[in-house]
């Protein structure tokens, strides 16, 4: 990713129903093919994918992994970046910050 800004927006934290399996979701402001990062796993084993907002909608999988993350509040947020609205990376880390 060179010298991107990249955020984290979501993470699961290890803890609760999904802490044997971490999730989260980062976000790379920017990047031509996709702006979120879903990822599962700890370091050694962590597995994802770049999709774009449209990308995870399209999926019932990608917003489950969402859920597990602890990232819905990102979902509004998503269906305006999807239906063409633009939405900021401060907005979007505003939202972040609220949670």
């Amino acid at each position: 990713m060179g010298d991107e800004e990249f955020y984290y927006l979501a993470r699961n934290n290890d803890d609760g129903e999904y802490g044997n399996n971490p999730y989260r979701v980062n976000y790379t402001p920017n990047r031509e093919r996709g702006r979120f990062q879903l990822v599962e796993g700890t370091i050694h084993t962590e597995y994802g994918t770049q999709l774009s907002a449209s990308g995870i909608l399209s999926e019932e999988n990608w917003q489950d992994l969402l859920h597990r993350a602890d990232a819905e509040w990102l979902l509004p947020l998503l269906h305006r970046i999807a239906d063409g609205e633009t939405v900021t990376t401060a907005e979007i880390l505003a939202a972040r910050d609220r949670q």
